[in-house]
């Protein structure tokens, strides 16, 4: 879906422009898709619980939390020169943390999981499954090159200082 919304929306979009002149249009595209979507919804979906539920895996969810929290806080302060700040504490030590954090959660979740005593987070069998690392390693890639083409760019302008050429002007 992410790649037919990427190929259509700029058309959709400029097509919607073209025709109205107020790019306030292109917000109320979304309202129609919406309440089809609830109709659909309400009509087709049955809703389903589960016949025992398990406990909620708390400690997995504020591990892997904090965690994600140390990996992102660590990402956030490299600055340009990237082996200059991965010397700085405020980088390596987020960065480590977040791992360890991780970590912890694999070896807690894989316990959980073999006791059988609650409803882990992260289940570990299906981590152990190869197309669910597929899936896994196909939404990094994609993740990926969404940020070759939209967030480093935009970073090499506006943080670097390194204007991108323009193909019409040379």
């Amino acid at each position: 879906m992410n790649g037919v919304a990427a190929v259509l929306g700029p058309n959709v979009g400029s097509f919607l422009l073209d025709l109205t002149g107020k790019w306030h249009v292109l917000f109320l595209v979304n309202v129609p898709i919406a309440v089809l979507l609830l109709i659909f919804g309400v009509l087709k979906l049955k809703e389903s619980s589960d016949p025992a539920p398990g406990r909620l895996d708390l400690l997995g969810s504020v591990i892997l939390s904090v965690g994600i929290l140390c990996l992102m806080l660590g990402l956030t302060n490299i600055d340009v020169d990237v082996l200059n700040s991965l010397s700085r504490p405020e980088v390596w030590g987020y960065l480590l943390g977040g791992v360890i954090l991780i970590a912890v959660l694999l070896f807690y979740e894989g316990r959980l999981e073999r006791k059988q005593k609650g409803d882990p987070i992260l289940p570990i069998r299906l981590i152990k499954q190869s197309r669910y690392l597929m899936v896994l390693l196909i939404g990094t890639l994609s993740g990926g090159m969404l940020a070759a083409m939209i967030y480093i760019p935009a970073f090499t302008e506006q943080v670097l200082g390194i204007p991108l050429r323009n193909p019409a002007t040379g």
